[in-house]
């Protein structure tokens, strides 16, 4: 294939990668689309399709398994709805047993709570 084609094919799977992971946000397409724009210029040196694609394809796994656990470490994720109430202190306004469920209040808003 001519490599000004495979330029645009490149172009469009970062682009497709990148839609991907901001829609999950997992941080796995992220290094696909990363070892994509390496092979758009790449691909100008009129390289086989067959190693564009091995050389892609190792690339990118290479960053998601040595790049991704580094980056998780460096990102702080924030707890976020029930996740963030974990832990804290309540007003109990209904006892908690273990077959019924109680409620607590927590901010000046009443929670339903279960053991």
């Amino acid at each position: 294939m001519s490599s000004n084609i495979m330029m645009w094919i490149w172009l469009a799977i970062v682009i497709i990668c990148v839609v991907v992971e901001l829609a999950t946000t997992s941080l796995t397409t992220i290094w696909f689309a990363i070892s994509g724009v390496l092979m758009i210029f790449l691909s100008k040196f009129n390289m086989p399709l067959q190693w564009q694609i091995l050389l892609f394809l190792l690339v990118a796994f290479v960053l998601l398994f040595f790049t991704r656990p580094l980056v998780l470490k460096k990102i702080k994720t924030q707890k976020t709805n029930v996740n963030a109430l974990e832990g804290k202190r309540v007003m109990v306004i209904k006892q908690i047993t273990e077959l019924e469920k109680g409620t607590v209040k927590l901010n000046g808003i009443t929670w339903n709570a279960a053991s």
